[in-house]
């Protein structure tokens, strides 16, 4: 069983910084059945520099980054699951491999179950998609009408339309605080390994007020805590 982890990615603000240490924390539980690769846009051909998948597209279009950064890899890559986690997110890889040993290979669509706007599909956080759900998502899907919205929604969208289900509601464990709030921060000082050890997928985002984005997001210490509790 091979996976493909394709971390979305954009060049702004501190995304780099945290995927960065996104492969130097939980990048590095893969093994030789698990490539880990970020991905972004302003560049002008479709190429893999390192671990980047450089894309001929700009960041602000996330539906499509995402969608070419899929089509790239169905001629690239052989893979039985592409795993789409935002930068934010800790990924168990060794937890997550085990998990999908038992989990169908077809018609698989899996992911933290939510509903918004009338659609029900699975988060940014952690998107899993088994390799023919990616095929028939990029030989389908239409998204010229629906710009607005981000690649969660809109792929979810076109898979509900299509009958095409979610099969397992994987839940991610929240660490998610507005900025500068600290009381998260103290909380997660307290956890345990036993606290955490059901999870696979942990959502670490700060959520920073536009005026004020001189100041960091934690996103970072928080990985490196999960990181220590789980693996030291």
């Amino acid at each position: 069983m091979k996976l493909l982890v394709l971390i979305l990615g954009a060049r702004s603000g501190e995304y780099q910084e945290i995927i960065k240490n996104s492969l130097i924390t939980w990048g590095t539980l893969k093994n030789d059945n698990i490539v880990v690769y970020n991905y972004y846009g302003n560049h002008d051909k479709n190429e893999i520099i390192n671990n980047e998948l450089l894309l001929a597209t700009n960041d602000k279009n996330i539906t499509y980054k995402t969608l070419l950064a899929f089509q790239y890899a169905l001629q690239h890559f052989e893979f039985d699951y592409l795993i789409r986690p935002n930068a934010s997110t800790y990924v168990r890889l060794d937890k997550l491999y085990e998990h999908l040993l038992s989990a169908p290979r077809q018609n698989y669509y899996a992911g933290n179950k939510q509903t918004i706007n009338f659609v029900t599909y699975v988060s940014g956080t952690h998107m899993i998609y088994s390799r023919d759900i990616v095929e028939n998502i990029l030989k389908n899907i239409d998204i010229s009408f629906e710009p607005q919205w981000t690649d969660d929604w809109v792929i979810g969208k076109y898979l509900e339309k299509n009958k095409i289900y979610i099969t397992e509601d994987i839940k991610h464990y929240l660490l998610i605080n507005n900025w500068p709030e600290t009381e998260l921060l103290n909380k997660m000082y307290n956890l345990s390994k036993k606290d955490i050890d059901d999870y696979i997928f942990f959502r670490c985002k700060t959520e920073v007020p536009i005026t004020q984005q001189e100041y960091k997001r934690n996103d970072i210490i928080k990985m490196n805590y999960l990181h220590k509790i789980l693996y030291a």
